[in-house]
């Protein structure tokens, strides 16, 4: 791995995050980021999922968490508010 690749990614943090990371999708994503950060190939960048902006279906959000708060100050149609759940 070059010099300008260390810049972009660094290895041992990445490795710490897997550790962390409990579901595969999660997993998944991160090793598809890491190849594309290391290779900055764009085939291996991730589709982003234009249905769910913020919270992925299936993914442990709100595992352990009794209370949530979102703060959306994007400048948008105001979709955020309406796929609230309160």
């Amino acid at each position: 791995m070059g010099p300008e690749v260390n810049r972009r990614l660094d290895e041992a943090t990445v490795d710490k995050l897997t550790d962390l990371l409990i579901d595969e999708e999660s997993r998944r994503l991160l090793k598809q980021v890491t190849k594309f950060r290391r290779t900055m190939n764009p085939e291996f960048y991730p589709e982003p999922n234009l249905e769910t902006e913020y919270y992925p279906e299936g993914a442990p959000v709100f595992n352990n968490i009794d209370v949530s708060r979102l703060d959306d100050a994007g400048a948008y149609i105001g979709d955020t508010l309406a796929d609230s759940a309160y």
